[in-house]
């Protein structure tokens, strides 16, 4: 399979990082470069591993997509979801046959 191409557009500051990164780890290339940066921020959100087929569960997607989310917000953010979360699981529509919340 051959690989894809698109365009990119960036501001010149942007561009001129990116010239930087690929000087000082020695890209041959401005396209080498570019997609060694996307494949360290791909794993930089430490994306779900793709099934056998390929594809990605939209559950582990999801989950690993608020996991990075949740992880970026301050104490006092992160406290607040806790204290909503705990507030939900006291409503009797949120219980699941079993759940005994405390």
């Amino acid at each position: 399979m051959p690989d894809a191409r698109f365009s990119v557009t960036m501001s010149e500051e942007l561009y001129q990082e990116v010239d930087q990164f690929r000087h000082a780890n020695k890209y041959k290339t401005q396209t080498k470069a570019v997609v060694a940066l996307v494949e360290k921020g791909l794993n930089s959100l430490g994306l779900p591993d793709p099934l056998p087929n390929g594809e990605v569960s939209i559950t582990d997607a999801r989950s690993t997509l608020m996991d990075v989310r949740f992880s970026q917000l301050d104490d006092q953010d992160k406290a607040s979801v806790y204290s909503y979360a705990g507030y939900l699981l006291e409503q009797e529509k949120y219980k699941q046959n079993g759940d005994n919340v405390e």
